[in-house]
């Protein structure tokens, strides 16, 4: 991983550590939603993405439920683009249960209201994620202490939302060969102490809790060229995960693009085609992607954006089988890279499929043609 790779991995965790019950808006002051009109939004004719394909993949959107309340006004219109909504890190284990048997269920709750009242499905996201493990549990190397905790975990949660949920991200970025430790795993709590085996622990109660559950590992950081050696080692891992029946579904794939650097084709394509031949299907996870090292022009910009989505997408979607493709974010005006790769000109960023005031973009044509086409 370059160190463009290390500070995105970092800032991001960063920033839903320090958000778990707010939002990410990135810096300075946003302007007041306007009022769409047609005449600026070359795609305002064309029907939205949601329900667009019964069949095909789902589309999804990203917030922390946290906002609902107070911006109705997007949270509407946006209700009717998205199949699928994460509530950012609404799921996360510490946001949960922040002390051992205190459990938070109110933001997680409130979206999961919002959305089927919406007809939208929710994502949980995620069971166990590094970033996330509990204050109270990540120093601890006791097996014991950690294996109830990871099984009170699973059991509660998906026992409380048992059937309502459309998958689960079960583990997040098992992955970090910095660590140093075997097979490539990140250095964590339970990679320390149970080794490999935690991933086995945390799938087989997931489906033991949820027998129906759709149960996926999500990852980052493997669609460029100095990205082979973590492709190779995520699909040992789940190789070996597969060789030892551990109840993996879907390979989550969180997508966190760079319209500057020049998409390893070949690299991806051989890599999914190693996950379809292990029966995994694909989800697009976290789709956005920077802009940073684009003309300033909004309009060159979103066109490039949109054509580095395009071949990715079109990688994806031709090797896997997709089942949905999810953006990090709702619209511009709410991207978490905003905060961490802002540009050298002070422009903000351009890299979801709506602008600051929710008008569909390059991006959105090239899902709706790429993916639900």
């Amino acid at each position: 991983m370059n160190d463009g790779s290390r500070r995105t991995a970092f800032t991001r965790r960063a920033c839903l550590a320090g958000l778990v019950g707010g939002a990410c808006l990135g810096t300075g002051r946003r302007p007041a939603l306007a009022a769409p009109r047609a005449a600026d939004d070359p795609f305002a004719d064309l029907p939205p993405l949601k329900g667009a394909a019964r069949g095909k993949p789902a589309f999804g959107l990203t917030a922390n439920a946290a906002r609902i309340p107070k911006e109705r006004k997007l949270f509407a219109r946006m209700a009717a683009e998205m199949d699928l909504f994460t509530p950012e890190s609404n799921f996360q284990w510490s946001a949960m249960e922040p002390k051992p048997g205190q459990w938070n269920w109110q933001p997680t709750d409130a979206g999961l209201a919002w959305a089927t009242a919406n007809d939208i499905r929710v994502v949980g996201h995620a069971l166990l994620y590094h970033w996330f493990i509990p204050d109270w549990l990540k120093t601890s190397r006791d097996a014991k202490t950690l294996t109830e905790a990871l099984h009170r975990r699973i059991d509660t949660t998906l026992g409380r939302y048992q059937g309502r949920i459309a998958r689960w991200d079960v583990v997040n970025e098992p992955l970090n060969a910095r660590d140093g430790m075997p097979g490539d795993l990140r250095r964590t709590a339970y990679s320390q102490t149970l080794g490999e085996t935690y991933l086995d622990l945390a799938f087989k109660a997931a489906r033991a809790a949820d027998p129906k559950a759709v149960l996926c590992l999500n990852e980052a950081e493997i669609e460029y060229d100095d990205q082979a050696d973590r492709r190779a080692s995520l699909l040992a891992l789940l190789r070996r995960l597969k060789d030892r029946g551990v109840p993996i579904d879907v390979l989550g794939l969180q997508s966190h693009l760079d319209a500057g650097k020049k998409l390893d084709l070949k690299g991806l394509h051989e890599f999914l085609a190693g996950a379809r031949s292990l029966g995994l299907k694909i989800a697009v996870t976290e789709l956005d992607i920077i802009d940073r090292s684009l003309p300033g022009d909004p309009s060159v910009r979103d066109k490039a954006v949109a054509e580095h989505a395009r071949q990715y997408l079109e990688a994806v979607r031709a090797e896997s089988d997709l089942i949905s493709v999810t953006c990090w974010g709702m619209n511009d005006r709410n991207t978490w890279l905003d905060m961490w790769h802002a540009r050298d000109d002070g422009r903000p960023l351009r890299p979801l499929p709506f602008d600051f005031d929710l008008r569909r973009k390059e991006l959105w044509n090239v899902i709706r043609q790429v993916v639900l086409a």
